[in-house]
């Protein structure tokens, strides 16, 4: 999002102002039991809370060029400090600095905020621009491409029965979105959705359509929860696949400015449809639950890490249909300039399945080990070629990846690599 200066629009001004006025009283309530002389700071400079807590301090009481010096000072040691930045442009903003607010949003911009965050700077970013701020925040990418897997044909061979191993080109497509928006004071309403469709050039291969939704509420600063139901829909060859519905939250603890912890439960009820040939499908019907903790760490302002751990418990109507499953995930995404990126993935799960696999000799109950990797490069298109500069939120993005499933009954050991080349429409 762009940032322009347009004249003032004093209503609109206004409007915005007395709301965020409302959370510079918050922030004032904190520390009127203890006042903080400017002594205390001059004292203890490197105490970077006591600094914060002084500006908002004499924000309140209406010093807002004391109030800004102090937080001036204070980002200049914690340039990354996201609550601190977002206060100084608020009071930047009481002190008609438009311009100087108008720096300070740029910056906002790149960083990892928060859902109040994120609203927060919406709702300055209308008082700078003059624009009604009707839309909430929102984000949406489109993808379009190819992609190669040296055995398509048993691409969706974790839920249907083999076919004939077969390498294929496919055209893929995805879009997706999440949108967020006041719904009364420190509460959201929130919702998103997408869809990824899949189109072999060969018979053997089967097309896939995937559908997926999700609205809820969520709210809070430093521990942020979100609490959703959600539904997805798949088709195989245009048949009906599967479909499942139910509710999921999570709760995300900022631990410091750079990392953060998650903890998140869902639990849906998953639907499966017998297929052409394939009546068993039906047996998959069930209840899933999953649970998922991990971490997120921003090493630099380039460079962002995760880790993720969890726990699927699949119920079926039959056993052999039903496992107990890990899964351990590690993410890095790197942007050596804003025009390029580097995004790497790699995971690790393990399932036991319940039932006895009376198709084994001797039947037994299947274990499997999934191993995925995937690596991304990508590159904005006005980077390339000076023609494509109306096109400055469209990256052309490259990648490969490897999946590995081996399993104690050999028929479901399966591999594949493949590669993709896409196109990436960013909102």
């Amino acid at each position: 999002m762009t940032v322009f200066l347009k004249p003032r629009r004093n209503s609109i001004f206004k409007a915005v102002s007395y709301s965020l006025s409302a959370a510079i009283l918050g922030f004032a309530a904190q520390t009127a039991s203890a006042q903080i002389t400017f002594n205390d700071v001059f004292e203890n400079p490197e105490n970077a809370q006591l600094n914060l807590d002084y500006a908002k301090q004499e924000a309140a009481a209406g010093n807002l060029l004391q109030a800004a010096s102090t937080l001036e000072r204070l980002l200049y040691a914690e340039p990354n400090w996201d609550s601190a930045r977002l206060f100084y442009t608020y009071v930047l903003l009481q002190l008609d600095d438009r311009q100087a607010a108008s720096r300070e949003l740029v910056l906002l911009e790149s960083r990892p905020l928060n859902g109040a965050q994120k609203a927060e700077l919406a709702r300055m970013n209308t008082v700078v621009t003059g624009a009604p701020d009707d839309s909430g925040a929102f984000a949406a990418r489109i993808k379009a491409g190819v992609r190669y897997d040296d055995n398509g044909a048993n691409t969706l061979t974790d839920v249907v029965n083999r076919t004939g191993s077969e390498d294929d080109l496919s055209l893929i497509a995805r879009a997706a979105f999440t949108a967020r928006t006041p719904l009364i004071a420190g509460l959201d309403i929130l919702g998103g959705g997408g869809v990824y469709l899949r189109e072999p050039s060969e018979s053997a291969s089967r097309s896939y359509r995937n559908f997926h939704g999700n609205i809820g509420i969520g709210g809070g600063e430093t521990v942020e929860w979100t609490a959703r139901i959600g539904g997805r829909a798949a088709a195989l060859d245009g048949d009906d696949y599967l479909t499942e519905l139910g509710p999921r939250g999570d709760v995300s603890i900022a631990l410091s400015d750079e990392t953060k912890l998650t903890l998140g439960a869902a639990g849906v009820y998953q639907d499966y449809k017998a297929l052409p040939g394939l009546p068993n499908e039906r047996f998959r019907s069930g209840q899933k639950y999953s649970v998922t903790t991990g971490l997120s760490h921003k090493l630099s302002p380039q460079t962002r890490i995760g880790g993720f751990l969890t726990y699927d418990d699949k119920h079926a109507k039959t056993d052999i249909f039903a496992y107990d499953a890990f899964r351990i995930t590690a993410n890095i995404f790197h942007t050596p300039s804003t025009d390029r990126y580097v995004s790497g993935n790699l995971s690790y799960r393990a399932l036991d399945y319940d039932g006895i696999n009376t198709f084994a000799t001797p039947p037994t109950a299947r274990d499997d080990d999934h191993i995925y990797a995937r690596a991304a490069y990508g590159v904005r298109l006005s980077a390339i070629a000076e023609s494509f500069e109306s096109l400055d939120n469209v990256f052309i993005e490259g990648a490969v990846d490897w999946i590995d499933r081996s399993s104690n009954i050999s028929a479901f050991d399966y591999d594949n690599v493949g590669a993709e080349l896409s196109l990436n429409w960013d909102f």
